[in-house]
C-alpha cells in the first residue's frame, strides 16, 4: 500500500474507517491521474489495484502520437487525441513539481518510414487526409529522413509529425504514486471482485465496489467540496472502507 502523507487518516481504515468521496479502481496512469486531480480539488480519495501500474502502463511504449496513429473514420477520435496530446506538456510540469521526478517528457517529434513506393503512396493518400482533419505532418525524402535520423536503413521516404512526442510511462506512473500519497491519497493493494451498482433512475451505474476480502468500498454522499459544485458522485447505504488492512 502507498501510505497518505502524515495528517491525513489511512484511506484503507487503519486510523478511522473514514468515508472517502471518491474510489477509483485501477491504479495505472488513468486511474492515478484520476485520483491526483481529484485531490486537487480537495475530494478525499482511495484508489484500489493489487498491483498498481503491472498492466498496460507497464507494456505501453509511451506514444503521443496523435497524428501518426490518426486513421480513416477516425477524425473525432483523432481530434480528441490531438487535443490531449496539447495539454501534457502542463500535465507533465504540474506532475513534476508535485512528485520532484522527471516523467521523460521528450518534445522530439515523430518520424514514420516508408519502405517502398507502395508505402509512400499509401502514406501519401492518409497525409492528405490527416491534413483536412488540421493535422501538422511533412513528406521528406529518404535523404532528409537519414540526416534527422542516421541510423535510418534503405527507405523509400519517410514523414515527420513534429507535434507528436513520447513520454515514459513507468516514470510517469512512479510520479503519480508520489503526487497522490503527498495529497493525502492512499492506494490499497486489494483485487476487486464485484461492483455495487445503482439501478434507481432509468439504468445501472457503479456506485461502489467489493474487494476480493469480501469488504465494500464506496464513495460518501457527498464529493462537491466548497467552490466545486460540478463535481458529483452517488449517494450509497454502503460507505464504510475496510475497517482492517
Amino acid at each position: 500500500m502507498v501510505e497518505p502523507a502524515r495528517g491525513h487518516h489511512r484511506a484503507d481504515g487503519g486510523a478511522d474507517g473514514g468515508v472517502r468521496d471518491l474510489l477509483v479502481v485501477g491504479a495505472g496512469i488513468i486511474g492515478l491521474s484520476v485520483a491526483w486531480r481529484a485531490l486537487s480539488a480537495g475530494l478525499t480519495v482511495e484508489v484500489l489495484d493489487p498491483t498498481p501500474g503491472d498492466g498496460a502502463t507497464h507494456a505501453a511504449a509511451g506514444m503521443l502520437a496523435a497524428v501518426t496513429e490518426a486513421d480513416y473514420g477516425e477524425e473525432r477520435l483523432a481530434a480528441m487525441n490531438r487535443d490531449s496530446a496539447a495539454l501534457w506538456p502542463a500535465f507533465a510540469a504540474d506532475l513534476e513539481a508535485a512528485s520532484g521526478l522527471d516523467v521523460g517528457l521528450r518534445r522530439t517529434g515523430t518520424m514514420t518510414v516508408a519502405y517502398d513506393a507502395d508505402d509512400v503512396a499509401e502514406s501519401r493518400r492518409l497525409a492528405r487526409t490527416q491534413h483536412r482533419w488540421g493535422m501538422d505532418i511533412e513528406e521528406l525524402t529518404a535523404a532528409a529522413a537519414r540526416e534527422r535520423s542516421p541510423l535510418v536503413g534503405p527507405v523509400a521516404g519517410a514523414f515527420w509529425s513534429p507535434s507528436d512526442h513520447q513520454v515514459d510511462p513507468r516514470s510517469v506512473h512512479r510520479a503519480l504514486l508520489i503526487a497522490v500519497r503527498e495529497a493525502g491519497g492512499a492506494v490499497v493493494r486489494r483485487r476487486v471482485s464485484s461492483l455495487l451498482t445503482d439501478r434507481a433512475g432509468g439504468g445501472p451505474r457503479v456506485t461502489g465496489a467489493v474487494d476480493e476480502r469480501g469488504r465494500s468500498a464506496a464513495p460518501g454522499p457527498s464529493c462537491s467540496p466548497p467552490g466545486r459544485a460540478h463535481l458529483r458522485c452517488w449517494p450509497t447505504s454502503r460507505s464504510r472502507l475496510p475497517s482492517d488492512p
